[in-house]
């Protein structure tokens, strides 16, 4: 279903990257909810259950059908999709950074939006977590299906500089905001592999 895997950086490149993008001059963009800016297409992909308490989100996007500025930020994940996931070839989707910012009040058992990053078993994810931080990803043991409308966890996993979750795309996962640490940040890239190297 998944792998961690630590320090997909060098510990150098880490914190480069991380003081890269939490420095003024690098552009986030406000969005009302994790839902927001979607198309009425990608919303079926989410589901709003018991638990779910959505949050503000920030966004910054690298890839949507064609490279954003800033691009060469996200070159060196490409290389480790390439170079250590044994994917010959692969095609982007949709590359972005989430930032979530800190909600002290924010419950502890509850999370954002489950959604999932594309329906087929050929669409991975990447997901990197840029700083050390509490708000957790959380993962469910549901694939994406037309009929999900109960969701069970599987795991959460902590937000830890260097470290990366690569997962199917169409499992449920979702994000939770800091309730300790000011921010959350992480990089999301979504990619296509060929049928014949789906593992």
């Amino acid at each position: 279903m998944f792998k961690i895997v630590d320090d997909i950086l060098t510990v150098e490149n880490q914190k480069k990257l991380q003081d890269y993008m939490l420095s003024q001059p690098f552009p986030w963009f406000y969005n009302s909810s994790t839902s927001s800016g979607y198309e009425k297409e990608q919303l079926k992909l989410m589901i709003n259950d018991s638990q779910t308490l959505d949050s503000v989100q920030f966004t910054h996007m690298f890839y949507d059908d064609n490279p954003k500025p800033y691009f060469n930020v996200i070159v060196p994940f490409l290389n480790y999709i390439r170079d250590n996931l044994g994917y010959s070839e692969f095609q982007f989707g949709r590359i972005k950074a989430n930032l979530l910012l800190k909600n002290p009040n924010y419950p502890a058992n509850r999370y954002n939006i489950p959604h999932v990053d594309g329906e087929d078993d050929n669409i991975k994810t990447l997901l990197y977590y840029v700083n050390d931080s509490d708000g957790d990803t959380v993962f469910f043991n549901e694939k994406y299906s037309k009929n999900t409308d109960n969701l069970s966890i599987n795991t959460r996993v902590q937000p830890k500089s260097g470290t990366a979750v690569i997962f199917d795309s169409n499992y449920y996962h979702c994000s939770s905001p800091p309730i300790k640490n000011d921010l959350r940040c992480v990089i999301n890239l979504v990619f296509k592999v060929n049928d014949s190297e789906i593992v």
